[in-house]
């Protein structure tokens, strides 16, 4: 599965917002400087994730967003799917499931595939990676590392 920028950004998101303090309001400028984005870029990934419901909005001078609900609630797929859609697989869309066992053992394949993504983003919560939020072996490749915050100082609800 390959996710887009849209949805690395939306978890960064979110995961930033998950550490801040209860009542913190974000705003897109705040996220955009913490991950060295585009304000703008980041103002669009923010719309994605309020509309599908995973953050709420504030109006106003002080405004800005909060998470709905607490970062055990959230997981990975609510995320990836607020930012690029539903997980489909590119084969026989349109068979229902309980015709599956009916279908050619490629088309299985790729069905049973696309069912493991869903069951495994379904069973990562933001909790759950934010109670490891750095490798314990180097990886100057990670994207995650941009979202610079004391992950110690920092009290979540789990």
């Amino acid at each position: 599965m390959i996710m887009n920028k849209t949805t690395e950004l939306g978890l960064q998101c979110v995961l930033y917002m998950a550490q801040q303090p209860a009542g913190h309001l974000v705003n897109p400028q705040e996220v955009a400087e913490q991950l060295g984005e585009s304000g703008t870029y980041m103002a669009k990934v923010l719309r994605q994730l309020a509309t599908s419901g995973i953050i709420r909005s504030h109006r106003g001078v002080s405004g800005g967003f909060e998470l709905v609900r607490p970062p055990r609630e959230i997981t990975l797929l609510s995320v990836v799917e607020a930012c690029q859609g539903p997980i489909q697989g590119n084969y026989c869309q349109e068979v229902p499931a309980e015709r599956v066992p009916l279908m050619c053992g490629w088309h299985q394949a790729m069905w049973e595939l696309k069912e493991s993504c869903r069951e495994v983003l379904s069973k990562w919560t933001i909790a759950r990676i934010l109670e490891r939020p750095v490798a314990r072996v180097p990886s100057p490749a990670c994207r995650y590392r941009r979202v610079r915050v004391k992950f110690e100082a920092v009290q979540h609800e789990i």
